[in-house]
C-alpha cells in the first residue's frame, strides 16, 4: 500500500488512474464525496453478528459494489481513519496489489478548494477475483498458540484503558487476552495533518510500549475496525504485523478462553 496527497486529486480527481473509493457510512458519503467516488462502507464487509464475511461473499461485495482486482483502488477518510484502514487491510488481505491511501483527513479536501459531490455515483460493472494472502490474517488458533507457548508475535490491544482493564464488559466478561501490550489506537494517530505516523514515530510509539523492532505483532480491538489502523500504519513502515479481525468479541464467545484483567 502507499499514500498520497490529496492535492494530487486536484484539479481533476478522474485523472489519478484510480478506482476512488469512499469507505464511509453512506449517510456520511452522501454529506458530500469527492467527484466519481463510489461508495463502499466498511461497515458493511461484516455479517449480522460482526464476523468479517468469507473470502468469497467479501469479493462478491467488491465487485457488486464497482471495486476491481485489477485496477488500483484509491482510498480517502475522515480523521480517525478507521473505515478506510479496516477496507485497505480488507482489499490486502484479499491480494489486491495496488491500493493507495490519501494521507490526509477528508476535511482537507475543501480546505485545499476540491469541490464536494452529493449525488452517489453509480458503479462500474466490475470483477474482484480474491487472492487472499494468509499472512496478513491473524486467526483464533493464532493467537491461542502465541498465548500457549507464552512466545511469537506480540498481541496488542488497542481498545481503551476501560475496556483493556475490564471495566467495560462484553457479554459479562470483561479484560484482555493474556499477556497482551496495550497502546489505543489512537495513539497511531498522532497528527491532525495525517491518518498515519511517520516512520520514526512508529517506532517511538513501539519502544514506549516495550516492542523490539523486528518482532512479530498481531492487533486487535473489539472487532477490527480500531485494530486495523495500527496494522496499516506500521505495515505502511516494514513491520510484521497480522490483523485479528475477530478480535476481542470473538475471542470470549468461547466462555472458556483465559483472559486477564
Amino acid at each position: 500500500m502507499q499514500l498520497v496527497d490529496i492535492s494530487s486529486l486536484l484539479p481533476d480527481p478522474s485523472a489519478v488512474g484510480a478506482v476512488i473509493v469512499d469507505p464511509r457510512r453512506a449517510v456520511r458519503y452522501l454529506q458530500g464525496h469527492i467527484q466519481g467516488a463510489i461508495n463502499v462502507p466498511a461497515a458493511k464487509a461484516v455479517d449480522a453478528d460482526g464476523t468479517l464475511l468469507v473470502d468469497d461473499d467479501l469479493a462478491d461485495w467488491l465487485s457488486g459494489l464497482g471495486v476491481p482486482s485489477d485496477i488500483p483502488v484509491l482510498l480517502y477518510d475522515d480523521a480517525d481513519g478507521r473505515d478506510g484502514a479496516m477496507l485497505a487491510w480488507i482489499l490486502a488481505y484479499l491480494g489486491h496489489t495496488d491500493v493507495r491511501f490519501v494521507r490526509q483527513p477528508f476535511s482537507h479536501w475543501q480546505d485545499l478548494g476540491g469541490e464536494l459531490y452529493y449525488r452517489p455515483v453509480t458503479p462500474p460493472s466490475a470483477r474482484f477475483t480474491p487472492r487472499p494472502i494468509p499472512e496478513l490474517r491473524a486467526r483464533r488458533q493464532d493467537v491461542q498458540r502465541t498465548i500457549t507457548e507464552g512466545a511469537g508475535p506480540v498481541l496488542l490491544d488497542t481498545r481503551t484503558r476501560d475496556e483493556f482493564v475490564g471495566d467495560v464488559e462484553f457479554d459479562g466478561r470483561g479484560g484482555h487476552l493474556p499477556g497482551a501490550v496495550h497502546v489505543p489506537w489512537e495513539t497511531f494517530r498522532p497528527q491532525e495533518d495525517d491518518l498515519f505516523p511517520t516512520a520514526t514515530d512508529a517506532a517511538r510509539i513501539l519502544k514506549e510500549a516495550g516492542i523490539e523492532p523486528g518482532q512479530p505483532i498481531i492487533a486487535y480491538c473489539q472487532r477490527g475496525p480500531r485494530a486495523a489502523v495500527p496494522t496499516i500504519a506500521l505495515r505502511l513502515h516494514g513491520y510484521d504485523v497480522r490483523l485479528y479481525d475477530g478480535s476481542f468479541s470473538d475471542w470470549i464467545s468461547d466462555p472458556d478462553a483465559p483472559i486477564e484483567r
